[in-house]
């Protein structure tokens, strides 16, 4: 993969910010109608709720059932991003994909939680390049609106992935 190292390296001390002051210990707006979580925050349907939450996208597949919410009006999405076992997989059609799921929860007036083990690397890059897609804000860009928020610690692998997107949308 091709990259500018220095931007590289500017954008990862972004996304690696381990110093934000951001709370991890409740589902983060990090956009409007766009929320970012663990997986112990995805088990809290009467908080989610209340949030308004209208749909689910779960990073971490095997951590629910697909009838957990069920009975609670939410819908639930599971997306496999297994970043540890396909170190080689190319996430960039999952990331437009799920940019697009997410786009359209928003646009008919819902509001998504996407959430991972953590909640500070898969469901953080996944918002970033839905930022990046959607929303038209280069990785830097991107990358700043979710840290100053949330702490995030994406793998490199993610790193790599969201910036050959950014070459794929921008160019550079």
């Amino acid at each position: 993969m091709d990259y500018d190292n220095d931007l590289f390296l500017s954008v990862s001390s972004h996304l690696k910010d381990r110093d934000s002051e951001a709370k991890m210990t409740h589902c983060t707006e990090v956009y409007p109608d766009l929320f970012v979580g663990t997986d112990m925050q995805s088990e809290n349907k009467k908080e989610l709720i209340i949030m308004g939450i209208t749909d689910v996208i779960s990073f971490d597949v095997h951590y629910l059932s697909s009838n957990f919410y069920r009975d609670s009006g939410i819908n639930y999405h599971p997306v496999d991003i297994s970043d540890e076992a396909e170190p080689t997989r190319n996430y960039i059609p999952l990331f437009l994909e799920t940019a697009d799921l997410i786009d359209r929860i928003i646009r008919k007036g819902g509001k998504a939680f996407l959430f991972c083990n953590a909640g500070y690397r898969k469901s953080p890059a996944v918002a970033i390049a839905y930022l990046m897609s959607k929303r038209r804000m280069p990785l830097t860009q991107a990358s700043i609106q979710i840290a100053k928020i949330r702490r995030i610690l994406p793998h490199d692998r993610l790193i790599k992935q969201l910036f050959a997107l950014n070459r794929k949308l921008y160019g550079v």
